[in-house]
């Protein structure tokens, strides 16, 4: 028989996410889900040269939503604010980035460094 290590769960509930490549399809239901689930701010981070504001039209008026038009590979000089975040979702095919700090990036979903 294979043991699996379980990793800690990820709590949604009150957590301020940013969505990276959040005006998709893939974008949009993952931000519909985390507001189901409880989440305290879902930032919807798009440069839009492929993301349409079509996808995420029904978002809009929720309070706990944040559009954010701005380049994930420009981030840091962008966007100081959104550091605060504790959990960043990629629906983005490919990205590694490195913020101030040390804190790296690499597609997928990563914490913030504590």
């Amino acid at each position: 028989m294979t043991t699996v290590k379980q990793g800690k769960a990820l709590i949604i509930k009150d957590a301020r996410i940013l969505i990276a490549g959040a005006a998709s399809l893939v974008g949009s239901h993952t931000a519909d889900l985390l507001l189901k689930e409880g989440a305290r701010e879902v930032l919807l981070l798009d440069n839009f040269s492929f993301g349409s504001m079509d996808a995420i039209a029904h978002l809009q008026n929720d309070p706990r939503i944040k559009i954010v038009r701005a380049d994930l590979m420009r981030l840091p000089d962008s966007s100081r604010g959104l550091y605060d975040a504790r959990v960043f979702a990629n629906t983005l095919a490919s990205c590694r980035c490195q913020y101030p700090g040390g804190a790296e990036y690499a597609g997928g979903v990563s914490r913030q460094q504590s």
